[in-house]
């Protein structure tokens, strides 16, 4: 009998692995979280908020050119004068990055690896003296033991 709950446990971790494997490979831009160096053939992990965040800031940060992100949705805040530039001046849309207050929130928990990503491009922000902060806000914080258990649930 537990060798049935085991199996079907590990079954239902696969199932929610398979899952969210298909829905990261709709993405092209983000769909990998493992990067293998062609060079040395070393595979390193970058957090896929670590890989929003920099390409979000990426002409702040000198890395490259501004660039929509076609994949993700953001929200601005209603104000008068994100109305003045979409309405009255026809300018650009604004941004994720146009904005002095990015709100992070990870539903569902987050880890710290995920953290320290979050934190390294706010001090590469704050180095360049760019005028944004970020917040950042989760459901939990995951460790190796809550994730095994979370999965076993």
């Amino acid at each position: 009998l537990h060798h049935t709950i085991a199996v079907g446990k590990v079954d239902q971790i696969y199932d929610r692995l398979r899952t969210i494997s298909a829905t990261r490979q709709s993405y092209q831009e983000f769909a990998q979280i493992f990067r293998r160096d062609a060079a040395t053939g070393i595979t390193s992990y970058t957090p896929l908020i670590d890989q929003i965040l920099n390409r979000i800031f990426a002409p702040v940060l000198g890395t490259g050119p501004a660039s929509a992100l076609s994949e993700l949705n953001h929200a601005n805040a209603p104000s008068m004068g994100g109305f003045l530039k979409k309405f009255a001046f026809r300018q650009k849309e604004a941004g994720p990055a146009d904005a002095p207050l990015m709100i992070v929130f990870f539903v569902g928990g987050v880890s710290p690896k995920e953290l320290m990503a979050v934190r390294a491009i706010a001090q590469k922000l704050q180095q360049k003296q760019a005028n944004v902060d970020i917040v950042c806000g989760s459901t939990k914080l995951l460790s190796p033991t809550s994730l095994t258990r979370e999965f076993l649930e």
